[in-house]
């Protein structure tokens, strides 16, 4: 299906200032009084009032789509299971398990110090990637990518404990491709308030997304109190311990150490060490940080308004622009979109949907699946829309677990009502159609389903077996989802 991208007009090198996503309304979509393929932003309004006339007094309706698909496309079900030609010699890394352009993407550790990238076209046969642009002592923690790319993020350098200041580790690494061969470094480098001898601030990358003109990052800035430096003032062991300011009734501050064991190892005033987490910005709520990035690797921080002050946990181009997902924590779900990446604007609520929060949202053909988050239930519900106004359950029965979506459908971990103790892997082309796995019966009784991607035809999960004989008694392993008759 046509979905038109998002239009790049450059900010010196970065595409930060045009970014918009119009749809392509499919047939069997299309009211019969208009027809319509492109909605200029500059027309909205006028459409929306003319849209309102059309359902109210012309002489057409419009039916919502009853599918996620184009109704003319054909869909095929998920027919089989098989092992993929690939045999690591390391640990695969579920989390990084994605798609860069047209190709599967999975990442592999060696010994704790070195990172090796291996590509796929289908799922099956692998071969291994661009491993010069992670140099010994990279270390890549997740990944996300769509067809326009995928950015990996992780660190540099060994953490040591104590930590070595000569050598300290670099959290803050990305690297970048377009299309899963060829990976280009960089570094989210926001600005952030001064660390001190006993406070450390830190940028947390919480989401990425590749859209047709660069890369977007959004993190959030953290701290952590240096419980190494006030137990060694304090003439203790501190490299043993940990610390963390407390708040206690009337306003007073304590600095409360533990030693890693849980033991207590001192409670001394936050004045003694001129810590104030009033003033300091330590209890106080930040709006995330975000950058976008060319394709050469240069990263612009980006200065946003509109953005309320609370973590980011997903981010997508859709039908208005780029969203942003934040944790549940309002009355009602709420997402931000933009199309320059830097004016933001809130979206409380989804149509037809009450629910407390979003937890996850990812963009899928022409709308968006929703992980959508019900009361004492976390990630209770998958549900899809097609351009954005009506919204369907996508049929998952039971707890659901990680799910990933393509151009070939949606697949999810789940574990039925009827059957509390098994686990299911359940995919859909469409919203309507599925086809149902076994996941003992595909791959053990102590199979655990670590990542998932889903490409154009076909399905990748890196699995978990138990193998107590091994040295690392966990072994990851790649499977290949293929369609039926294949």
């Amino acid at each position: 299906m046509e979905t038109a991208g998002p239009s790049t007009e450059a900010a010196g090198d970065y595409p930060v200032t045009a970014l918009s996503a119009q749809p392509v309304r499919p047939a069997g979509y299309t009211p019969v009084c208009m027809h319509v393929t492109r909605i200029p932003l500059s027309v909205l309004l006028v459409l929306a009032l003319f849209l309102a006339a059309c359902s109210s007094g012309g002489t057409g309706t419009e039916t919502p789509p009853s599918t996620l698909v184009d109704v003319t496309s054909p869909t095929r079900l998920l027919g089989e299971w098989v092992p993929a030609g690939l045999r690591p010699e390391g640990l695969l890394i579920g989390d990084t398990l994605t798609v860069a352009g047209d190709r599967f993407v999975v990442f592999e550790e060696n010994d704790g110090r070195q990172v090796a990238v291996w590509t796929s076209e289908d799922g099956r046969s692998w071969s291994s990637g661009d491993n010069a642009a992670f140099p010994s002592g990279a270390h890549v923690l997740w990944a996300r990518g769509n067809e326009h790319g995928a950015i990996a993020v992780g660190w540099s350098g060994q953490p040591s404990w104590p930590p070595n200041p000569e050598s300290p580790p670099v959290f803050d690494r990305v690297w970048t491709t377009t299309d899963g061969l060829v990976w280009t470094p960089g570094q989210f480098r926001p600005v952030l308030p001064e660390s001190t001898e006993y406070v450390d601030w830190y940028t947390e990358v919480t989401t990425a997304l590749a859209y047709e003109g660069g890369f977007l990052l959004v993190g959030q800035a953290r701290w952590f109190l240096e419980g190494d430096a006030i137990g060694d003032d304090m003439g203790l062991d501190g490299g043993d311990i940990v610390a963390f300011p407390a708040l206690a009734e009337g306003g007073g501050c304590t600095i409360e150490g533990l030693y890693r064991d849980g033991d207590p190892a001192f409670t001394v005033p936050c004045a003694d060490y001129g810590i104030d987490p009033e003033a300091g910005g330590l209890f106080s709520a930040r709006p995330p940080v975000m950058a976008a990035g060319n394709r050469g690797g240069s990263w612009e921080i980006i200065e946003t308004t509109g953005l309320e002050n609370v973590p980011v946990i997903d981010a997508g181009v859709g039908p208005d622009g780029v969203s942003l997902f934040s944790y549940p924590q309002f009355d009602v779900p709420r997402y931000w979109t933009s199309v320059d990446l830097r004016t933001w604007q809130t979206v409380e609520g989804i149509p037809g949907i009450e629910a407390e929060g979003v937890y996850s949202m990812q963009t899928w053909r022409d709308g968006w699946v929703a992980d959508i988050g019900y009361q004492d239930v976390e990630g209770g519900e998958l549900w899809w829309t097609r351009l954005g106004s009506t919204w369907a359950s996508a049929g998952v029965e039971g707890k659901h677990g990680p799910f990933a979506v393509g151009p070939f459908g949606l697949i999810t971990v789940t574990t039925p009502p009827a059957s509390p103790d098994s686990t299911e892997l359940w995919f859909t082309p469409d919203g309507v159609n599925s086809a149902v796995f076994d996941v003992v019966e595909l791959f053990g009784s102590d199979a655990v389903a670590d990542g998932f991607a889903v490409g154009s035809d076909s399905v990748v999960a890196v699995v978990s077996t138990f193998d107590e004989s091994a040295e690392y008694p966990w072994i990851a392993k790649v499977w290949a989802g293929i369609p039926s008759g294949e």
